[in-house]
């Protein structure tokens, strides 16, 4: 092939003789296929052979799932535990969901409880109003005792924090809540974790 500029055919549509592709017919820019192809998340193109009989090897790399590591944050009964927040100010046009596992684990040094389950948690804005929903999943637990858990969304004009509420029948002498969340839309910074004392 010889190098020559990019030239109106014979019937009207681009063509060119140097080498170089186009994306389409609408394409403006004819470029050599390494500089048209954009590499995605955990994706790389490498052009081997620089300078011989080159290829383009394109690889893939695992993306690690959007998760955050175990926490584990002391708990009172009653009262909210913070698990995440939303940065509302980063949400205007988006929406944010995350799925929270957990375990609560408490004992006042003769019984013990344990229930564990996940939350759905969603929040959007509409009207530039926070609209937030949860759910809890399928929950299990062992308990000397009652041990009940809810979640909950607080906002405040610049945040939105999901938190999840263990209620005891003991008087606790441990009490804490274990999780991780598995975030599908946005990570960070619209998603900011609590981190624990």
């Amino acid at each position: 092939m010889s190098s020559g500029p990019l030239r109106k055919g014979p019937s009207g549509p681009k063509t060119f003789d140097s080498g170089k592709v186009l994306v389409s017919s609408t394409d403006q820019l004819a470029r050599f296929l390494s500089e048209k192809l954009n590499a995605g998340p955990g994706i790389t193109l490498t052009i081997t052979s620089p300078g011989g009989d080159e290829g383009l090897l394109i690889d893939t790399a695992p993306v690690p799932p959007p998760v955050s590591p175990l926490k584990t944050a002391a708990a009172v009964s009653g009262s909210p535990t913070p698990i995440f927040s939303v940065n509302l100010s980063l949400l205007p046009d988006a929406s944010f969901y995350a799925k929270i596992f957990y375990a609560v684990e408490c004992t006042d040094g003769v019984d013990a409880q344990i229930r564990g389950g996940d939350f759905n948690a969603a929040i959007s804005l509409k009207a530039g109003v926070p609209t937030t929903a949860q759910a809890q999943n399928a929950t299990s637990a062992i308990t000397g005792g009652t041990l009940t858990t809810t979640g909950v969304w607080t906002t405040s004009p610049t945040l939105a924090t999901f938190n999840i509420t263990p209620v005891t029948s003991l008087t606790p002498t441990r009490f804490r809540v274990n999780y991780y969340v598995l975030y599908t839309t946005h990570p960070e910074p619209i998603y900011i974790p609590i981190v624990p004392p």
